[in-house]
């Protein structure tokens, strides 16, 4: 960028406020009156780094806000979040907030038992999830303002507003208080700002107070299960919105023991090197929610995926795909069955077997010669494995790896091979990545970390004829 400005004015009487975000002094910012104006000039493209934090948080920018505006005609005060939680819960929600008389009886039917809180809630919240889906609908006060609960109990559609506020609005009926919740939702974690009250966010979700614990709601999704939020809008800062004014409150963090994957086993090889495998796998947490949606796509779609997800091994067929969505639970199961041509190698009599089947990490990050970011490390995750390996009649160990067993700042990991009775093989790993900010210095120890792994994952014995 050569040269970039920007100018404001304002007439006497309205208060603007900016904040701005600009560590290096990027940005000028001059004063003077009823006027701002900044410039900058000579600024060099951010190249793009792997594992860098959210680009909000190191690009140079500015915000503004008003302490009273308009919007369409709706006045606004945004003095603190307090007011400016009042304010969306007054003029943006109270008028668009009521149900025919008829729905409200059907809530009330639909919990009328000895359920709790959750359980009513949960009711609800599938209902919602079965009579409606979610359309872009940028109308109203600057797309701010939910389109009315009657209008989509009547067509059963709406945009996160809209099925935020009915699904609020249909608690409300149960006699359940849930709070409006203004977030930014994107994979890339991004905090609403706690000391500028301002328009802030790009999505809503809903909160249900339970006791000393926080329900959260996605109302856009019919198939996310209840009280998930999945990586769109996980562990970050927002702003939940009661009747006594805005609360800055936090998303659920989903750690790496809960982002767990275990995959479990059985390999039968024979004596050309081909081999027969069953898999059994089950995923939580992000890890779920990275998985799950593979169970709607069609047959070939699926097909693609599994082959791209075991892409180290060539030949692949796939005879066999089962899948169990423990919804309740947050817990996807798969089950697969698949042969692969040539998967061990030769060396004159020998044969040579990569022993991490079903869960190999190639990942090694890229290289920097003069790293500029901080490491982010915003989710992590624990993978745990154990394969059995069938050998081939005829076949006996030669050379078995040796146990490996390393550890640091960023996860663990650990792999070995054990010799059962009959001969046949276990093959036992676990890798965990730790969630956790580090300074640009650790980058390069983190790609040695993962590079470790990656080597590890890569260890193969040596099998003879007897």
């Amino acid at each position: 960028v050569m040269e970039s400005s920007y100018s404001i004015s304002w007439a006497p009487g309205v208060s603007l406020k900016h904040k701005v975000f600009d560590e290096n002094g990027n940005i000028a910012v001059s004063e003077n009156g009823n006027s701002i104006n900044l410039v900058s000039k000579n600024l060099l493209a951010l190249e793009p780094e792997s594992h860098s934090p959210s680009f909000d948080s190191f690009a140079p920018h500015v915000f503004f806000s008003m302490d009273t505006f308009y919007l369409e005609g709706v006045q606004g005060v945004a003095h603190n979040w307090d007011q400016f939680g009042k304010w969306i819960h007054n003029s943006l929600l109270n008028d668009v907030s009521e149900l025919p008389p008829a729905t409200v009886t059907k809530v009330r039917n639909m919990v009328n038992g000895d359920y709790t809180l959750e359980e009513k809630t949960r009711l609800i919240y599938e209902y919602v999830q079965k009579n409606t889906r979610y359309i872009s609908v940028q109308i109203g006060i600057g797309g701010w303002k939910p389109m009315p609960a009657t209008e989509v109990d009547n067509v059963g559609y709406g945009d996160c507003k809209a099925l935020t506020n009915y699904t609020r609005t249909l608690l409300k009926a149960a006699d359940i208080p849930s709070y409006y919740t203004v977030v930014y939702a994107s994979a890339e974690k991004r905090n609403i700002l706690h000391d500028f009250p301002s328009l802030q966010g790009n999505h809503v979700i809903l909160a249900v107070p339970n006791e000393d614990e926080t329900i959260w709601l996605e109302c856009t999704s019919q198939d996310i299960p209840f009280g998930f939020l999945g990586d769109f809008t996980d562990d970050r800062d927002v702003l939940m919105v009661t009747p006594e004014g805005g609360k800055i409150a936090h998303t659920e963090d989903y750690d790496h023991n809960t982002n767990y994957l275990i995959t479990k086993g059985n390999c039968s090889l024979d004596v050309d090197g081909n081999i027969s495998v069953t898999a059994r796998m089950e995923s939580s947490g992000i890890q779920y929610d990275d998985r799950y949606k593979v169970i709607e796509a069609k047959k070939d779609k699926q097909d693609k995926h599994y082959k791209n997800y075991w892409n180290y091994i060539d030949n692949i067929s796939i005879s066999e795909m089962e899948f169990v969505n423990d919804r309740e639970a947050v817990m996807l199961k798969e089950s697969l069955e698949f042969d692969a041509r040539s998967y061990a190698g030769f060396a004159g009599n020998d044969m040579l077997l990569n022993v991490n089947i079903l869960n190999r990490s190639t990942y090694i990050p890229k290289k920097y010669k003069n790293r500029q970011r901080a490491l982010s490390l915003p989710r992590g995750f624990k993978d745990v494995d154990e394969v059995v390996i069938e050998l081939p009649e005829g076949y006996a160990v030669k050379t078995l790896p040796e146990p490996i067993k390393f550890e640091g700042d960023f996860g663990k990991y650990s792999s070995e091979v054990v010799v059962k009775e009959s001969g046949d093989l276990i093959y036992k790993r676990t890798f965990e990545i730790h969630e956790g900010d580090f300074p640009k210095e650790s980058y390069d120890a983190y790609r040695k970390f993962r590079r470790k792994v990656a080597k590890s994952d890569n260890q193969k014995l040596i099998l003879s004829k007897i």
